[in-house]
């Protein structure tokens, strides 16, 4: 039987909220729309999914790595800072 568990903590989210902050971008400017997933059987495993950012204004949505040793928050950080939400 499978299950999902969430692969966004709140020290990530935390991160992400930051940036924006940092930047002087409101936080209803992006969406947050994570996909987990499914963990399959009985052994450990890491917890692993993505998550995908939409900049509102332009419509633009990039997709990041979440879950176990992931560095989403500081990928979406670079990219804001290199344009690659902006058209």
């Amino acid at each position: 039987m499978g299950s999902t568990m969430t692969t966004i903590d709140a020290t990530e989210l935390h991160d992400f909220e930051s940036a924006l902050k940092r930047r002087g971008i409101p936080e209803a400017d992006f969406a947050l729309k994570e996909q987990e997933q499914p963990i399959r059987g009985e052994a450990l495993q890491p917890i692993l999914g993505t998550v995908t950012v939409t900049y509102m204004k332009t419509g633009i949505a990039l997709t990041y790595q979440t879950g176990h040793r992931s560095s989403w928050p500081a990928e979406f950080e670079r990219d804001l800072d290199a344009g690659r939400f902006e058209k």
